[in-house]
């Protein structure tokens, strides 16, 4: 399972997930369940889905990004063209786990071309949570500035203060369950900065949706 071995690959996301994975036990326990469904999120630009796909040999996992990308990892991962804002992408309840590593601060900005939406990220988290079983798991990083909720002038991505983490994409009917904070570059894990850093630091967060 995703825990026996330390992640080593260098790539920033997957280093997050990977300190969460084995800091959690929410999130230990779900990996090592049996007949694991999951989904990642925005995922053209990271290898994660075949990560996840050869250290859960047990699981499925489905990749999903607006832009066209190839796949050439196991045969328990896919992956599919498509947009976190249509809820039609998945049937209701059928995932145990869904991640979005560095991708949920970009979504209905339009920067790589997908629908503009201003408020893309709280659809984007509002249909994962339909698309989780009872209990399932969301998982999530993104930009984190204790000072204030910002997005560039080029409209890259969104940086989050704890009022827009808390209005934005932690939605009710789900249940925090991990949330711990990142250095941008490199990837030093701190605790909650209580002051403005430039530009920003990233939080991560894993929440539980509702039911047994």
């Amino acid at each position: 399972m995703w825990t026996d071995t330390a992640y080593s690959g260098g790539d920033p996301s997957i280093e997050l997930f990977d300190w969460a994975a084995r800091s959690w036990p929410i999130l230990r326990a779900k990996l090592a369940s049996t007949h694991l469904h999951a989904a990642s999120i925005g995922c053209c630009e990271e290898t994660f889905v075949e990560e996840f796909a050869r250290r859960q040999p047990n699981a499925t996992i489905t990749g999903v990004d607006q832009r066209e990308w190839g796949y050439s990892g196991p045969g328990n991962g896919t992956c599919r063209i498509g947009n976190a804002l249509d809820e039609r992408l998945f049937p209701p309840h059928t995932l145990d786990l869904v991640v979005f590593l560095g991708s949920l601060e970009h979504i209905g900005l339009g920067f790589y071309g997908d629908p503009q939406d201003v408020a893309g990220d709280s659809q984007a988290v509002e249909n994962a949570r339909l698309w989780l079983k009872p209990a399932g798991l969301l998982y999530f990083d993104v930009p984190y500035n204790p000072s204030r909720y910002f997005i560039p002038g080029n409209r890259h991505y969104r940086c989050y203060d704890d009022a827009a983490l808390w209005s934005r994409v932690i939605r009710a009917g789900m249940m925090v369950e991990g949330m711990a904070w990142s250095d941008a570059e490199p990837r030093r894990f701190t605790g909650k900065p209580s002051h403005e850093v430039v530009p920003f630091q990233y939080v991560m967060v894993c929440l539980r949706s509702a039911g047994v």
